[in-house]
């Protein structure tokens, strides 16, 4: 082994070169020449190009011969394209129609919902009439026109007919007005411009309606309790102009009475009421008046006599009133602590009360009017049943 490899260590250093001689660098840079030449003689193959052009030739070829073959594709890409476009366009019109056309046809639904509201309103507002061109034979309101005079100055139409007025009465000087409540003239006959400028109500017949509703020839006549009235009219003379209007009313008087009294009871009606305390019998109650069931509801409210107090209201369906199971066992009806303290110091105040007026609006309703120091122009009303027994409305304050 050794032999060997000190044979092939002999053979390299005696026949493989390990010097760079001079004739070696000639001859590598003989080979550097050479290959500078080859090199700048390279240019770009020819046949690549050749190739290029015969492909894109080959492209218009069939692109030609197709157009010519199928023209409606390329009329189809078009069309496609238009008709894209269009629809575009038809889907921008639409949208705006969307945002406006829409609201023009709300504008156009909402002006004939004016007019149509415009139509009813005429209807049911026919009670304003133009002074100057008025006939005999025309309706407004409830009121019929049966006679005009016009004068250089003013007009008097006088009406016919029946409607209903509520409001004040008050002393204008030494004559009787009345001053209507807010709302009560949304039917009543009107001149057009009236509406703004409300006429002068007085009577043309003052001397009974001061009879009938016990009204003096001065103010102190006219108490707190003698107000809050419903007038029933049966005619009336307007006489309208420019200055500002009157109006002479002709009305049905209603019977009133009038008592100088308070909310308590006499001993003869306290008996009354303790007996039918223990039974309960309508009978007992025949032959008294509104103002004497008036003041027994009170006193049961007052005493927390339910019974009583429910027995004294209007006993039928018709009328509202719940059954006697409802009313004692329904907790919507039950009266919590506050509805208590209220009723309390209500009767505290009837208390100071001391005067009443009984007014009869018919044969079967009456209204007590009286007035507290916290509450000006109350109401309570009363029903005659089938037998002839005044009773307690429900729900009886106005």
């Amino acid at each position: 082994m050794d032999k060997q490899l000190k044979h092939l260590k002999s053979h390299y250093e005696n026949e493989v070169p390990t010097t760079f001689t001079e004739k070696d660098k000639q001859a590598v840079l003989e080979k550097i020449k050479q290959t500078d030449k080859r090199t700048s003689g390279k240019v770009f193959p020819f046949y690549p190009k050749v190739l290029t052009g015969v492909v894109l030739a080959a492209l218009v070829i069939i692109v030609v011969i197709s157009t010519n073959n199928q023209p409606d594709m390329f009329m189809s890409l078009t069309d496609d394209a238009a008709d894209s476009e269009m629809d575009s366009n038809e889907m921008a019109e639409m949208r705006e129609f969307s945002d406006g056309g829409d609201s023009s046809l709300e504008e156009e639904g909402e002006a004939a919902k004016s007019q149509s509201d415009m139509e009813i309103a005429g209807d049911a507002g026919n009670h304003f009439f133009d002074p100057e061109t008025v006939l005999i034979g025309s309706t407004y309101g409830s009121m019929e026109v049966i006679e005009v005079d016009r004068q250089s100055e003013q007009t008097s139409i006088i009406f016919n007919g029946e409607t209903s007025l509520s409001g004040d009465f008050q002393l204008d000087g030494d004559r009787l007005a009345f001053v209507p409540h807010e709302n009560a003239l949304l039917a009543f006959p009107l001149a057009n411009g009236d509406e703004r400028n409300i006429p002068a109500f007085y009577f043309q017949d003052e001397s009974s309606v001061k009879m009938a509703y016990g009204i003096g020839d001065d103010q102190n006549s006219l108490s707190t309790a003698d107000q809050g009235y419903t007038l029933d009219v049966t005619g009336m003379e307007y006489i309208h102009s420019p200055t500002g209007s009157t109006i002479y009313l002709e009305i049905t008087t209603r019977m009133t009475n009038t008592y100088d009294t308070n909310i308590k009871m006499s001993q003869e009606l306290t008996d009354i009421y303790e007996q039918y305390k223990e039974t309960l019998n309508d009978e007992l109650l025949e032959g008294l008046n509104p103002i004497d069931v008036f003041k027994m509801h009170f006193y049961a409210e007052n005493n927390e006599d339910e019974e009583v107090k429910y027995a004294l209201y209007i006993q039928d369906e018709m009328y509202g009133t719940p059954d006697k199971d409802a009313y004692f066992n329904d907790p919507f009806f039950a009266e919590d602590d506050t509805m208590k303290k209220n009723a309390e110091q209500f009767y505290e105040e009837l208390l100071a009360v001391d005067v009443f007026k009984e007014e009869y609006l018919s044969e079967e309703e009456a209204i007590i009017h009286f007035a507290t120091v916290e509450s000006n122009g109350l109401a309570f009303r009363l029903i005659k049943n089938s037998e002839d027994i005044w009773k307690v409305a429900w729900i009886p304050m106005q």
